[in-house]
């Protein structure tokens, strides 16, 4: 199974000979950022650091949409979840709830962790599911388990 930058650089491909320019533009962009993170770390990247700049960029353009939409640019909107769901189809699957939830509950019991240990926690937590999980669903979690 190929890993995520040839995956990167086959669909680019794929989209170049399909004239696709929405889609080349945004896995150029994403490669940039790879190559950004990979002269960042002076080395090459595993995949999960590949996979946590590509939910990087998802969040940008999240962050991109929620502007453009209060400004009333519906044509930027357009283009930035274009861009997203080309982005979001290289996302791997994500740990279902009832798996996360050990994993939390193990992290809070293990540590003694109360409420206003949630930084620690999540820090924990966000190193023992390895990016297999986006941070927002984990610190929800976290949060009411800490209650």
């Amino acid at each position: 199974m190929p890993n995520l930058a040839e995956q990167i650089d086959a669909d680019l491909i794929l989209a170049q000979k399909a004239k696709n320019e929405s889609k080349v533009g945004t896995l150029r962009m994403f490669k940039a950022a790879l190559k950004n993170a990979q002269i960042q770390k002076m080395g090459d990247l595993t995949e999960e650091e590949m996979v946590k700049a590509l939910r990087s960029e998802i969040k940008k353009r999240n962050d991109s949409i929620a502007s453009y939409q209060q400004a009333s640019r519906q044509d930027l909107v357009d283009k930035e979840t274009g861009e997203l769901e080309h982005l979001i189809g290289y996302l791997p699957a994500e740990m279902n709830d009832a798996d996360l939830a050990v994993i939390v509950d193990k992290v809070i019991g293990a540590n003694n962790f109360e409420a206003k240990d949630f930084g620690q926690a999540m820090k924990m937590v966000m190193a023992e599911t390895k990016g297999t999980v986006a941070g927002q669903r984990i610190s929800a979690l976290v949060k009411e388990k800490l209650k």
